[in-house]
């Protein structure tokens, strides 16, 4: 339960997806929540009670609510993570909607890769998305200032670079090693002791 007395439960497949962002903030808040996870062979049960009918859903205080961004960006604003003023926190979420934006251009090709097992379909997208995802990276890169995005303490911006770190390096890991100010901010999330503690201890899944 947190300080304000709410509960939380996350409901998601076993995989970090969509719901590992939540997870993260979870982590760095240091907040107590249950992570609820499907069993193989359980959604078509589990889909008629689920907010719009998709994971991940948040349950706060027994009613649950859909869409991802949604979740993340409420929890960051539960935990203090969204930047001390409103200026601050249009600032926040400048760089977390880039990223989401920076997602969806390589949706499309980690599903070709992993789901179609169409490498040539991957790459031939991975070509034609170079340039967009080039300069949402600069935009981002240059948004980055010792490892911060916003100012001197960590936020969801931070830590949404951290969840999308490495899909965005799979595909593109030239543009990656470029981008020394997003690494700082990768870093810094990275080495929280919580994000290591939930590393080492969260269940075993294959995306």
């Amino acid at each position: 339960m947190s300080k304000g007395g709410n509960t939380y439960k996350l409901y998601y497949f076993n995989a970090r997806g969509r719901a590992e962002l939540a997870r993260y903030i979870f982590a760095v808040a240091k907040q107590d929540y249950e992570d609820f996870r499907f069993k193989e062979g359980t959604w078509p049960q589990g889909k008629p009670n689920a907010r719009f009918g998709v994971v991940p859903n948040l349950e706060v205080n027994g009613k649950k609510f859909a869409q991802s961004s949604a979740i993340a960006q409420f929890l960051a604003r539960e935990f203090g993570l969204y930047g001390s003023n409103n200026l601050e926190s249009l600032a926040v979420d400048e760089i977390f909607w880039t990223i989401v934006e920076l997602k969806e251009l390589l949706g499309p090709m980690m599903v070709a890769k992993m789901m179609q097992k169409d490498e040539a379909k991957s790459k031939a997208l991975q070509k034609e998305k170079a340039e967009s995802v080039k300069k949402l990276l600069e935009n981002l890169n240059s948004s980055a200032k010792g490892g911060f995005f916003v100012g001197n303490k960590k936020t969801l911006a931070d830590i949404s670079l951290y969840d999308a770190w490495g899909l965005i390096e799979g595909f593109y890991p030239e543009l990656m090693s470029e981008s020394k100010e997003l690494k700082k901010v990768y870093d810094q999330i990275h080495a929280l002791p919580e994000i290591q503690k939930w590393i080492k201890s969260r269940p075993a899944s294959n995306f």
